[in-house]
């Protein structure tokens, strides 16, 4: 550190324990006494910039922590955090964290983040905890989260919070209630950008669900869908009708089989009706079946307005 390291990229997992329990003795304790007091009170000024680790043990100590105060990106995948507690006093310390990722880290149930840490964060990645039940965020600076996995209680207070990133939850109960779409509206009123990740059929739902939701202020829509033989695109017209101030909407498509029986029936679709504000419409993942000619004309026919409308053949997997 005394050579002003401004990037650490560690994965600690020995090769012979790539099985190895996350509670296990072996996984090593990431040392965070090296970026910690001793080099500041020594007049060394910290310079770390970026702190990457997998497989290991981050359990910082209130007292030892001013290193980590010039973080601006920190991404952990498979860490043990300890507690809550350890948790808090790592992103106390973090005055100028603006980039943080947290994938598959252990021995949380609870992930809060305060306006009196943090205050520069702007993106926040929580991604596939087995443990966490709830995430909250009261925070001022947070414009982008990212989040991936079961269904969890969400309590947000971050005003600048305007786009959100999640998949569908693959459980048969989440599909049931789509979540995290139907919690939206009232967790996130200002959300306005909005991309989903979904495998499921929606029809039923959001034909019974989401016409008594309303997306004030989303603007961009973006939904990758996967079906394994034909896509059911009856919900777009639905969901359309909740977006009042929808500009951009992207459509995503991967389809892995061909069908040889294609019905399409609008009876079910919601009544035609004007969308003002519609100006782009991209459709990837194209392979010609009549649910997405259908859903296409459909968008031609009830955006007046409409400036670009975009097919292509080829899958776009992810925006992320």
């Amino acid at each position: 550190m005394k050579k002003k390291v401004e990037e650490i990229d560690l994965f600690l997992l020995e090769e012979e324990n790539h099985l190895t329990a996350p509670d296990d003795a072996s996984l090593h304790v990431f040392p965070c006494y090296i970026v910690g007091n001793k080099e500041v009170e020594s007049g060394f000024k910290p310079f770390l910039k970026c702190l990457r680790l997998a497989h290991c043990v981050l359990a910082p100590h209130i007292s030892y922590n001013h290193g980590f105060s010039t973080l601006t990106t920190m991404d952990l995948f498979r860490v043990d955090l300890k507690s809550e507690v350890h948790l808090r006093f790592l992103l106390f310390s973090c005055n100028n964290l603006e980039w943080l990722g947290l994938c598959e880290c252990y021995n949380l149930e609870n992930i809060t983040i305060e306006n009196a840490f943090c205050q520069k964060l702007k993106y926040l990645n929580v991604s596939l905890f087995q443990q966490l039940k709830k995430l909250v965020l009261h925070n001022t600076s947070l414009e982008t989260l990212e989040y991936k996995g079961r269904e969890i209680e969400l309590v947000f207070d971050a005003p600048r919070l305007t786009t959100f990133y999640s998949p569908v939850s693959d459980t048969s109960a989440c599909h049931k209630k789509l979540w995290p779409i139907l919690k939206l509206p009232t967790v996130l009123p200002q959300m306005e950008t909005l991309i989903l990740e979904c495998s499921c059929f929606m029809g039923e739902v959001t034909k019974n669900k989401l016409p008594a939701l309303t997306f004030p202020w989303l603007r961009h829509l973006e939904v990758i869908k996967v079906a394994t033989f034909r896509q059911d695109l009856g919900w777009v017209a639905i969901i359309l009708k909740t977006c009042p101030v929808l500009r951009r909407l992207e459509l995503h498509l991967r389809t892995y089989f061909c069908c040889t029986e294609d019905e399409v029936s609008e009876s079910d679709w919601p009544e035609k009706f004007s969308h003002e504000d519609l100006k782009e419409v991209v459709i990837t993942g194209v392979r010609g079946h009549s649910s997405e000619i259908e859903i296409a004309i459909y968008l031609l026919k009830v955006a007046p307005a409409l400036q670009k409308m975009i097919t292509e053949p080829t899958a776009k997997i992810c925006s992320f």
